[in-house]
């Protein structure tokens, strides 16, 4: 009866907890190799707002970072290495006049883009250059 009890129990952790691992994981994953293979991808910016971002933790405990949303023909993505509070709405100013532009983007997310905008997460641009000529 032990026994039973306590395969009951492991099927239903794997259950609950195995989505939950894979997730944490696979997010932690995510950003890893993205952050070590970056290509670059040529966009054409529609729009760009300043904001900022939060995080927090189940104790209540978080922090806001300064960030750039920026919706281009390729998707929507999110700026924040080098926006801070001072240069936030210059760098949005800049890029919501429009044109293209180069953004360095993770190769894992890019691959994945058509999933992460359908549960609603946004790509990180890890940096950016205007398209000369253009």
């Amino acid at each position: 009866m032990v026994g039973k009890r306590v395969k009951v129990f492991a099927v239903l952790a794997l259950i609950v907890l195995g989505p939950l691992a894979l997730l944490i994981g696979g997010s932690l994953a995510l950003v890893a190799h993205d952050k070590s293979h970056l290509i670059s991808i040529d966009c054409t910016v529609t729009s760009a707002e300043s904001a900022a971002g939060s995080t927090r933790s189940s104790k209540g405990i978080g922090s806001s970072t300064n960030q750039v949303f920026i919706k281009t023909n390729c998707g929507e993505f999110v700026l924040e290495a080098g926006v801070t509070t001072a240069n936030c709405a210059e760098i949005a100013n800049e890029l919501d006049r429009g044109g293209r532009y180069e953004f360095d983007v993770g190769e894992e997310s890019w691959r994945l883009r058509s999933f992460l905008e359908a549960v609603g997460i946004a790509r990180v641009v890890y940096g950016y250059e205007p398209v000369l000529g253009s």
